[in-house]
């Protein structure tokens, strides 16, 4: 997984988004990098940011959360959970659920092939 300018992987990688992946990120993270931690808890606080929206907004019952950065769930989401419970509404957030996706890096093409056939 690679991130864009500006965002926490090239602040991490002095400004060069191509020196640095998602990958080598969790691996040290797993190391105890104190760099890669710091990351995957900024990128849980902007994740939670953007979850207390969606809760705020929508109330779902249930948020899945997809994709390979799901293999850091236990580096990211106790500061995503945090975000979510100081921002959104109580109540809404006892009643939402928030998991990860059993398909982690393939749920995006079930979901546009299921579209696709939906509409043949």
């Amino acid at each position: 997984v690679k991130f864009g300018k500006g965002n926490i992987l090239a602040r991490i990688a002095r400004g060069n988004p191509d020196v640095i992946t998602g990958k080598m990120v969790y691996e040290g993270a797993l190391k105890g990098d104190e760099a890669a931690l710091i990351a995957l808890r900024e990128a849980g606080k902007y994740l939670g940011i953007g979850m207390a929206s969606l809760i705020n907004l929508l109330n779902p019952s249930m948020i899945v959360l997809t994709g390979e950065v799901t293999g850091s769930w236990d580096f990211f989401m106790p500061a995503a959970m945090e975000e979510v419970k100081s921002r959104a509404f109580q109540a809404m957030v006892e009643q939402v659920k928030i998991v990860k996706g059993r398909l982690p890096d393939k749920a995006g093409v079930i979901g546009a092939a299921g579209l696709a056939l939906k509409h043949l």
